[in-house]
């Protein structure tokens, strides 16, 4: 089985219901194991609609890339999605952002999603469940990419990994210390979020870039 990373996107009607929808449709395609916090974005491309809600999930799957993306997109049109303009309003969105280690350039098949390094959207909730993953074809790890994105601002976090079971949680970041914490601290704590350095990380940390809230 390979890991795979999906990005989530809502902005019409009841975008909360339709989201936890979205999730509860996933487990049946693959084996969810975790789910990022909800965070509030403004809109790319088309700014005249409203903001988005964006969350992504990470699990694992033996199916082929180019079948789960067709599940994918049969998922999204059962929880109501229509043929809209590019970058327009949608009920639900569903992206394949990576499937393990491939790398796919075809008609209908983009692996990773080709822009999933210049969306903060993406970036935000990936630091959150594969802050390690690193991007097969740019050889970078999603912090590095996270640090260089030119559409960071504008993504808000709104509520915690619970979100999809109506549960209340903080959004919590597994990072080891050999990340470079203080830049990232930074970046976070300009959208209002709060790290939470998690588990054994005592048992190695360095010192020499503690974040302070």
């Amino acid at each position: 089985m390979l890991e795979v990373l999906i990005g989530l996107g809502s902005n019409l009607g009841n975008v909360r219901n339709s989201l936890q929808a979205a999730v509860a449709g996933l487990t049946c395609l693959l084996q969810v194991e975790q789910v990022s916090s909800l965070y509030r974005t403004q809109p790319v491309g088309e700014r005249q609609q409203p903001d988005f809600l964006n969350a992504a999930v990470r699990g694992s799957s033996e199916e082929e890339p180019s079948a789960l993306l067709q599940r994918l997109k049969g998922l999204e049109d059962a929880l109501g999605r229509k043929p809209t303009v590019r970058w327009g309003p949608r009920v639900i969105d569903l992206d394949l952002l990576a499937f393990g280690p491939v790398v796919a350039n075809e008609q209908d098949l983009a692996l990773p999603h080709p822009r999933l390094h210049q969306r903060g959207f993406v970036l935000f909730p990936l630091m959150e469940i594969a802050p390690h993953w690193r991007h097969p074809r740019l050889g970078k790890e999603i912090w590095q990419l996270w640090l260089d994105c030119p559409e960071e601002e504008g993504v808000v976090w709104t509520d915690g990994p619970g979100w999809f079971k109506d549960e209340d949680a903080l959004p919590a970041v597994r990072l080891r210390a050999s990340l470079p914490l203080s830049e990232i601290w930074s970046k976070f704590s300009r959208h209002g979020m709060t790290v939470a350095i998690l588990e054994q990380i005592s048992d190695h940390w360095n010192g020499s870039v503690k974040p302070t809230p």
